[in-house]
């Protein structure tokens, strides 16, 4: 059985929600997501089409595996997603947290400047790189 292939143009990284970026994505390809979880398998990554889809509708979080697996499905590197740029900064941090608070605060001074937003931001108004996770009654506000 032939399975479509990812035809989308490499782009270097995208600063929207993994669910929209992934549904930008597989609308660029043309692929379905039965077609894309075909394709994840036959290059060894399970994923199946439901597992796609709520990926696709923001009801669920992908890992860092995922956002890989998926990246190359589509000739994309892992950090074309934001959420997978965010972790490797979440690993950065935690990694200056080995060396106490005065290695956490250096860790956080070598991030670039647009992602210290200021830690009291709670209001989205007040952090203006402020982006929803996804839209809805239940939609929650990342802030970078």
């Amino acid at each position: 059985m032939e399975h479509a292939t990812s035809s989308v143009a490499v782009a270097e990284e995208r600063d929207v929600p993994f669910a929209q970026a992934l549904t930008e994505l597989k609308t660029q390809s043309g692929m379905s997501f039965r077609e894309l979880s075909h394709a994840l398998a036959d290059a060894g990554s399970a994923i199946s089409p439901g597992h796609l889809s709520s990926l696709a509708n923001g009801f669920v979080r992908p890992s860092l595996r995922t956002m890989r697996r998926i990246a190359v499905a589509f000739d994309q590197q892992p950090s074309y997603f934001a959420e997978y740029r965010l972790a490797q900064y979440r690993s950065r941090l935690d990694e200056g947290f080995d060396s106490g608070l005065v290695g956490a605060l250096e860790a956080v001074r070598q991030l670039p400047p647009a992602w210290r937003v200021a830690a009291h931001a709670h209001d989205p108004e007040q952090a203006p790189n402020a982006v929803p996770l996804r839209s809805g009654p239940n939609a929650r506000i990342r802030r970078c």
